[in-house]
């Protein structure tokens, strides 16, 4: 063959060979173009793999966020399963003075092979449904100068960590430039804090939002993800490095960083939703990953209105209320419906309280938990099958509201787990029905907006007495807990934190609500009383404060063992120049007729 012919023959080979692989880039990296960037080097434009402009407006129209607030920080997830928890964590910050995202995300495929690297940046361009999203160039620059990054495009290309994100980005903050950012995997966490503390050094908090984007427990059953979720939101919550490997996240590293970028900025953790793949999507329960979304918002950034203290009348064997101890009542469960709402249509709804009345006249006030609704609706327990669905739905008459005013019962928590067993209709109508009775209440029903809105100041002698509720389900039950313990504390001498929780028919509480009850103690709280697990269980002194974990049932009608017909009132005396506590126990005896009274041991 002539050498002509072969050069020939090479050209064409190396230009099949070109073609190919250019056919290839097409095949595997479909969104993928590269266009010319003004200093003629070549720019890839990027686009995420979801890229229906209808299904992101569908999930933010899901969205429905009750007030937006400045954040630091957000945790969301990066599954488009979850898009509307997505858009749900985004829709709740403020977009106004937001001028750069830092968005982090592992290395999912082990793109980063350097190990001098912590993780690699792009300054790529990314086409969404909302408009094109770009990188300040002047920024990455100086935040390469300093620090062990640089810039890869490669772990851009199929990286779903950022993919999926970055529309629901330029949606919410149409005016924000981006800085992506890919983290190597490590357990070096010290390092990846100091790389969140550099960020301040390159990127101006009050204009800067940082997006970890991250997914926790994975092929899990549901019920194992929840409590290792929990475990993952205290240590979010309390963001110590010592802590970090309790964070069941694939991406740990991702979760140091955003430790040190916190670490100056004095903010408070609000937990956005906790959920998972089964959840919403009805996919193997066996086999979930979840999903937990918050934000970091900085204090006093939502400033709410004071609460107007309420002033309830002296009980009637006090002569001299100024003078005398302020004495409080606790107890646990109330439950109207199923045979309990039998019995008092045919004795009378005084019938099952009226034993402990002369107990309740000598006390300042009695607080318990309204376990259900109270509503004009039918009840749907009343004959049901025991254990079927229709059995745990309760609704209450509307006479109970005046039956607990007249029987000296008139502080309740709503905060539970049956408060929405009639929707967000039967709220409403238990408000209204508690309202016309002059029965006053508090607690997170899952549809209140703001810490006013969730707790109750009652002022006894000048003493004004706050009482916040932690309801374990609620989405956001822990988030709004500590938010209006923040937002309560300033206001108020005592606060008082009852809490829906723990485990049904066990005697202790578990570690998780144990160090939720110390963390409440930590920021504030001075009293903690328990409910929800029928049963009596254990006390606790922490840091000279006292916490019930659960005062069992106050009425209902369980009779299937001993330990749930047994109940625990607690007196909390307060003297009113001191603010001093002491505490006396009552035990109580839940009968099959229906009525409660005092234990035959108890001392009234």
């Amino acid at each position: 063959m002539k050498p002509s012919s072969k050069f020939f023959l090479s050209g064409l080979l190396f230009v099949c060979v070109c073609i190919f692989i250019g056919l290839a880039i097409r095949v595997f990296f479909p969104k993928t173009t590269l266009i010319p960037s003004l200093s003629n080097q070549e720019v890839l434009t990027l686009q995420s793999f979801y890229h229906n402009q209808a299904e992101y407006d569908q999930a933010f129209a899901e969205a429905v966020a009750s007030q937006s607030s400045v954040a630091y920080a957000a945790v969301t997830s990066h599954h488009f399963l979850a898009k509307s928890v997505i858009a749900r964590t985004l829709t709740g910050i403020d977009p106004t003075n937001i001028k750069t995202i830092i968005l982090i995300s592992p290395d999912h495929f082990d793109n980063i092979t350097d190990n001098s690297l912590l993780g690699v940046t792009t300054n790529a361009k990314w086409a969404t449904p909302y408009g094109e999203m770009t990188v300040n160039i002047a920024q990455q620059e100086a935040l390469l100068a300093g620090n062990p990054l640089r810039l890869q495009d490669r772990s851009f290309l199929n990286e779903h960590g950022i993919y999926t994100i970055v529309p629901f980005l330029k949606k919410q903050f149409p005016d924000a430039s981006l800085i992506p950012i890919v983290l190597r995997q490590s357990d070096q966490y010290q390092q990846y804090e100091s790389l969140g503390r550099a960020l301040h050094t390159v990127f101006d908090p009050t204009e800067t939002l940082v997006v970890i984007s991250s997914d926790f427990s994975h092929n899990k059953p549901s019920d194992q993800a929840v409590k290792d979720d929990q475990q993952s939101i205290l240590a979010l919550a309390k963001q110590d490095l010592q802590t970090i490997n309790q964070i069941d996240s694939d991406c740990k590293v991702c979760m140091a960083t955003l430790f040190g970028y916190l670490q100056t900025l004095p903010h408070t953790f609000q937990l956005v939703e906790n959920t998972d793949s089964f959840k919403i999507s009805g996919q193997d329960e066996h086999t979930v990953t979840s999903y937990v979304s918050a934000r970091f918002i900085p204090l006093g950034a939502t400033p709410l209105p004071p609460i107007k203290p309420v002033t309830l009348p002296p009980p009637s064997t006090q002569s001299s209320p100024h003078q005398e101890a302020i004495r409080l009542l606790f107890g646990g469960d109330l439950m109207f419906d199923r045979t309990i709402r039998q019995k008092m249509n045919q004795v009378g709804h005084a019938f099952i309280l009226q034993e402990l009345v002369p107990l309740f006249e000598s006390h300042t006030a009695v607080i318990a938990n309204l376990e259900g609704p109270v509503t004009n609706n039918a009840s749907k327990s009343v004959g049901s099958i025991p254990g079927s669905p229709a059995n745990f739905i309760f609704t209450f008459d509307p006479m109970v509201a005046t039956t607990l005013y007249d029987q000296k019962l008139r502080v309740v928590n709503l905060g539970n787990n049956h408060i929405q067993n009639f929707g967000q209709d039967g709220v409403v109508q238990t408000k209204k029905y508690l309202t016309d009775a002059n029965v006053h209440f508090f607690g997170d029903t899952g549809s209140e907006t703001n810490s006013n809105e969730r707790s109750l100041i009652l002022e006894f002698s000048g003493v004004k007495i706050g009482f916040v509720n932690y309801n374990q389900f609620t989405a956001d039950g822990f988030t709004h807990a500590l938010t209006d313990i923040e937002a309560v504390r300033p206001q108020v001498d005592l606060l008082i934190m009852y809490t829906h929780w723990g485990n049904e028919y066990v005697p202790t509480a578990n570690e998780v609500i144990t160090n939720q009850a110390h963390r409440f103690v930590d920021q504030g709280v001075d009293i903690v009383i328990g409910s929800h697990p029928h049963v009596v269980q254990n006390q606790e002194d922490y840091k000279g404060k006292r916490i019930y974990y659960s005062l069992g049932n106050m009425v209902f009608d369980q009779y299937f063992r001993p330990e749930v017909q047994k109940g625990l009132l607690v007196t909390v005396e307060v003297d009113p120049q001191t603010l001093g506590l002491s505490f006396q126990e009552h035990a109580i005896q839940l009968k099959t007729s229906g009525q409660t009274v005092l234990a035959p041991t108890a001392t009234p």
